[in-house]
């Protein structure tokens, strides 16, 4: 998967998820600092999900309807970091391209999966 990792998420997830196999961008490499519109843009000219543990883009992606390719937000608490990426790993393995269009959120026992509608 094509995948664009906030500046919130931990740096070591990247490495994991690039060894999974999956394109990873950092926004901390790309552009440090962007506010969050600026993310979503980029996560849109570079057809890249974008993920993040920032509930703010959960907003922006589903209610504010700005043209994103996917949001997984991960919210599994600080004190269970070492299944993070395990947790997202399997996620992205299992639903691939069905992620696409949606925003996800990751927990560590649950998973919900909501459609963005776009204004086009």
């Amino acid at each position: 998967m094509r995948l664009l990792l906030d500046e919130c998420v931990e740096f070591g997830l990247a490495k994991m998820l690039r060894a999974s196999g999956h394109d990873v961008v950092l926004m901390q490499d790309v552009e440090p600092g962007a506010d969050d519109g600026r993310v979503l843009e980029l996560a849109a000219a570079q057809d890249r999900l974008l993920v993040t543990v920032d509930k703010d883009f959960g907003d922006l992606a589903l209610r504010r309807r700005r043209p994103v390719p996917g949001v997984v937000l991960v919210r599994i608490p600080i004190e269970q970091r070492h299944v993070v990426g395990r947790r997202l790993a399997s996620v992205l393995d299992d639903f691939g391209d069905r992620l696409i269009g949606h925003h996800t959120v990751v927990q560590a026992a649950k998973l919900r999966i909501r459609r963005l509608r776009l204004d086009r």
